[in-house]
């Protein structure tokens, strides 16, 4: 029986464009698509998530990796609340239902320290009772181990928690430790809003 529902943050709670935002910054979504493929690739953003070191020192390395695009890094470190553009449309009633309804309320996610300063520019955030976040066991979704991670900290049953997240691979990773698990549709929020509601039983 679902009691616990688990919520991914970034695609979830709130969306993001990270290549709309250099492109912005660099003059074109093609040229902000190319920084990302190359000046902060995926393996690097998974690196300040997992944050063995500081957010600050991805920053400087890559910076000294890319001198031409320096200023372009420390924009978007002063400026990283800027990427995450509006709360996902129907979230904050969906988590505001469950509550009422008597389920627990967890988020589950891939970020770095900078979460912070996100949190103070959504309020959808102060609705989750409580977290586990990359940063703070240097784990990753989809391992395995962060969802056991997960379960461990707040003394959790697999098969009791139902976790939404936007990628495929997570929501793999949440199967394998034997919790329940739906890819939330970042272009169709409403379509997966239902599908949880039908599934747990709050559309009537």
């Amino acid at each position: 029986m679902i009691e616990n529902i688990v919520f991914d943050y970034g695609g979830v709670l709130v969306q993001y464009d990270f290549v709309a935002f250099f492109g912005k910054l660099l003059g074109s979504r093609e040229r902000g698509q190319w920084f990302m493929d190359h000046v902060l690739p995926e393996e690097v953003g998974a690196a300040m998530d997992r944050e063995l070191h500081s957010f600050d020192y991805y920053i400087r390395q890559q910076q000294e990796r890319w001198p031409e695009y320096a200023d372009t890094l420390s924009y978007f470190d002063s400026h990283y609340t800027d990427v995450f553009t509006v709360e996902t449309p129907g979230i904050r009633d969906l988590i505001q239902l469950l509550k009422d309804r008597g389920f627990h309320v967890y988020g589950l996610s891939n970020w770095s320290s900078k979460l912070s300063e996100v949190k103070e520019k959504y309020s959808v955030f102060g609705l989750i009772t409580d977290e586990l976040v990359s940063k703070d066991v240097h784990l990753l979704k989809p391992d395995p181990a962060i969802y056991w991670a997960f379960l461990d900290k707040f003394h959790l049953k697999a098969d009791t928690c139902l976790f939404l997240d936007d990628k495929k691979e997570n929501i793999e990773g949440c199967r394998q430790v034997g919790m329940q698990g739906i890819r939330f549709d970042r272009e169709h929020p409403e379509k997966t809003i239902c599908e949880i509601k039908k599934l747990l039983g709050l559309d009537e």
